[in-house]
């Protein structure tokens, strides 16, 4: 196997890795405003919807109203004609017709108890529902600014990161940057670390032979996953490439 600056793909993985925390770090961001919008969304349908129950309670009531102010004033009007009704017939008739736009009355009058009763549980529920909402805001308007603080220290962090890691490929020597670009494009581990005769990638042990020649820094992949195995020297050097880097 050709012979690899191990410090350098190992600062190359590095790199990788924390570009990758921080994008899914950002996507985590994005998929709490998301929610943070549907559950605004779900409150405010919520608080329309009472809005519009309240003012067709109002409207169903007023009706009723309405009706009852109708009915009060025929019996007023029939009562009226009482006195100058010209015979029996007559006066029988409008008796009757009191008495029927009376009974109309009552019913409509027992009616209009539901829909005042409705709205006063409606009217409850609405106030609830607007500090609900109220509190939704304040605290999305909050959580917006600390949100966008936090993508742009993390946009600003990756833009860090994506200018040390050009740096470092283009310090590559051919052999080691094709190498990098042919597991780049797996999208494979580049480098594991050797941790106590393992790597840190797949947990495979690996045979003592293996081991001492990792530890020499001898180059050599996983025999299970392919990565690049790094001795704890290398690994080292490797945090100090990215180090300065960043610095520079």
């Amino acid at each position: 196997m050709p012979t690899y600056p191990l410090e350098k793909l190992w600062a190359l993985e590095l790199f990788r890795r924390e570009l990758k925390g921080l994008g899914k770090q950002r996507a985590a961001l994005a998929e709490e405003r998301e929610e943070r919008e549907r559950l605004r969304q779900q409150a405010d349908q919520k608080h329309n919807e009472l809005h519009e129950r309240k003012l067709r309670l109002a409207i169903d009531q007023q009706k009723l109203e309405m009706d009852v102010e109708k009915l009060t004033t025929r019996q007023q009007k029939h009562r009226n004609q009482l006195l100058s009704a010209s015979n029996n017939r007559e006066y029988s008739t409008l008796l009757s017709e009191i008495k029927h736009d009376g009974e109309r009355q009552r019913t409509v009058e027992e009616r209009i108890l539901e829909p005042m009763e409705q709205r006063e549980e409606v009217a409850g529920e609405f106030e609830r529902s607007e500090e609900e909402l109220s509190v939704i805001n304040s605290q999305g308007e909050q959580r917006e600014k600390e949100t966008a603080a936090e993508e742009q220290r993390l946009s600003e962090e990756a833009d860090l990161k994506q200018r040390g890691l050009a740096k470092l490929v283009a310090q590559l020597d051919d052999n080691t940057a094709r190498f990098y670009r042919r597991i780049h494009d797996t999208g494979r581990p580049i480098c594991a670390e050797l941790r106590e005769r393992a790597c840190s990638v797949c947990g495979v042990e690996l045979p003592s032979q293996a081991v001492s020649e990792v530890l020499n820094g001898k180059a050599r992949q996983c025999e299970s996953c392919a990565a690049m195995l790094v001795d704890p020297e290398s690994a080292s050097q490797g945090r100090a490439i990215i180090r300065n880097l960043e610095k520079s």
